[in-house]
């Protein structure tokens, strides 16, 4: 993650929204220790998150979950409710804005349309790297759709019907790309470097350096996911707070699988790696320790049993 922070990319941010907006459904601070303070304030970083990267909306069922394993479907209405009241406070400005600029009902933005095109087609790799670009709308290539704003509607339109209809009408294809896309979404994305090395006021000029980097980079980001992954036996409990850790890369896979996916995409969830890696290794050690407890507490009840006055070896 600190990696990134060269990049002009809106990961840093974007992090710090989806990070807050979880930390608010486990433990909310004094002032919003009321659950319908925290649920709308939930909202509103949920709206902020989809403005900053389309992956926000993967908040919206994460929450619904953590409040429905909580508190009960009853419950959650409640919170969610309040949650679409603050997400629909910040989304609901700049959708009427759309509609009064584009004439057309576009809740965060266009893009959308382009993303599931390069997602779902005869020409797509599970990543936005396609073999040919997405046909034309109107005659305009996809990727010079800035410079025409009056086909913009129409092309998101467009590709989107496109997109869905491939997706119904190639059911195996869909399957084998979103295979491609769950690789490509959680593989390393150790080849930041080239574009730290390129891309800052100081580049890496030390080709041991950025060896040294790569080689970083791709065995940290592999410790970390199967750290995270293989200690699940741990962490992952009936527990809505545990729950909510699988829920959170399950909405995020499912997100990318419905559009694509790059190595990149993967970065806001190191946080959520992290802190299920470090809790399973310490209830991992926790389980280890009362088992050996147990195990010494046992030989020891054995071996009085088993000495001929029956007292205990340190009573002998």
């Amino acid at each position: 993650t600190i990696a990134w922070t060269p990049v002009l990319f809106p990961e840093q941010l974007f992090i710090l929204v989806f990070v807050a907006a979880l930390w608010l459904l486990l433990d909310p601070p004094g002032p919003m220790k009321s659950w319908w303070c925290a649920a709308a304030a939930f909202g509103l970083l949920t709206g902020i998150a989809m403005l900053t990267r389309g992956e926000g909306a993967v908040l919206v069922p994460v929450g619904v979950l953590f409040w429905w394993t909580r508190d009960g479907w009853r419950s959650s209405i409640g919170a969610t409710a309040l949650a679409a009241v603050g997400l629909a406070a910040v989304l609901l400005p700049w959708t009427v804005r759309n509609y009064v600029v584009m004439d057309a009902l576009i809740p965060v933005a266009t893009n959308s349309g382009i993303a599931l095109r390069i997602g779902h087609s005869p020409q797509s790799t599970g990543t936005t790297e396609v073999v040919n670009p997405p046909e034309p709308v109107d005659g305009v290539p996809v990727w010079e759709q800035a410079y025409y704003p009056e086909t913009e509607v129409r092309s998101y339109r467009a590709y989107t019907r496109r997109s869905i209809s491939y997706a119904l009408h190639n059911p195996r294809r869909e399957l084998e790309l979103s295979r491609y896309k769950v690789y490509h979404l959680y593989r390393s994305d150790a080849w930041l470097v080239n574009w730290v090395k390129i891309g800052t006021s100081k580049p890496i000029r030390s080709e041991s350096m950025e060896r040294g980097l790569w080689q970083l980079f791709e065995v940290s980001h592999y410790v970390l996911m199967f750290s995270a992954v293989g200690t699940s036996v741990f962490w992952l409990r009936r527990d809505p707070a545990r729950l909510m850790l699988a829920n959170v890369i399950l909405m995020w896979t499912l997100f990318h699988i419905v559009f694509s996916a790059e190595p990149r995409y993967h970065v806001p969830l190191f946080p959520i790696f992290a802190v299920a890696a470090a809790g399973g290794i310490i209830l991992g050690l926790d389980a280890i320790s009362r088992h050996t407890r147990g195990a010494a507490s046992r030989l020891v009840k054995l071996v009085a049993r088993s000495s001929p006055d029956g007292a205990s070896p340190a009573s002998s």
